[in-house]
């Protein structure tokens, strides 16, 4: 993925010159209601995290209504499925970028796919 990012950036963001700036006029905008969309999601740390913390808790709820589907037809055998698929693994995740959240409190897609060194 940088990959494709660092060739195509510069058509994304084509008013950008300095790639090494943390753009720190977007990274600590207030008013996030007020900004255009492109520029929240690569600049705002409040779309990373609403990205990454949302993948796990929409599994979680998938695996919840895969669970509570299996206890309505009677399949109680069949609940460890869900469970072990996505139920463990996502939960895992979710508590290790909770207790990560400290470490990357200030991290956007930008640092993660464009920023250069």
């Amino acid at each position: 993925m940088k990959a494709y990012f660092d060739q195509h950036k510069y058509e994304i963001f084509p008013e950008i010159k300095n790639w090494r700036d943390p753009q720190n006029q977007y990274r600590h905008e207030t008013n996030v209601r007020m900004m255009e969309y492109k520029y929240w999601f690569w600049f705002h740390p409040s779309a990373f995290k609403l990205m990454s913390f949302g993948m796990n808790v929409i599994a979680l709820m998938m695996c919840a209504i895969g669970m509570l589907i299996l206890i309505a037809k009677g399949a109680w055998f069949m609940i460890f499925i869900p469970a072990l698929l996505l139920g463990v693994p996502n939960t895992i995740g979710l508590i290790n970028k909770i207790q990560m959240k400290a470490w990357n409190s200030e991290m956007n897609f930008y640092d993660l796919w464009m920023r250069e060194p």
